[in-house]
């Protein structure tokens, strides 16, 4: 599975970890190096408050 086709332009952080996985099978996903991966590829994590709930999230910068 090539992992091109996995990116969008708003992406969970699981999402993110799934994408990662498919491009490096033998590393487990960790906040770290998923977000390592994601500036890679061109991504920032954005976080947002909602009803004091905290979500976060990656935006493919433009």
């Amino acid at each position: 599975m090539n992992s091109a086709t996995l990116f969008k332009d708003k992406m969970t952080f699981d999402e993110m970890a799934e994408a990662y996985k498919a491009e490096h099978p033998f590393f487990a996903p960790n906040r770290r190096t998923v977000g390592t991966f994601a500036k890679e590829h061109g991504y920032i994590l954005m976080k947002q408050a909602i009803n004091n709930i905290n979500h976060s999230f990656y935006l493919k910068q433009q």
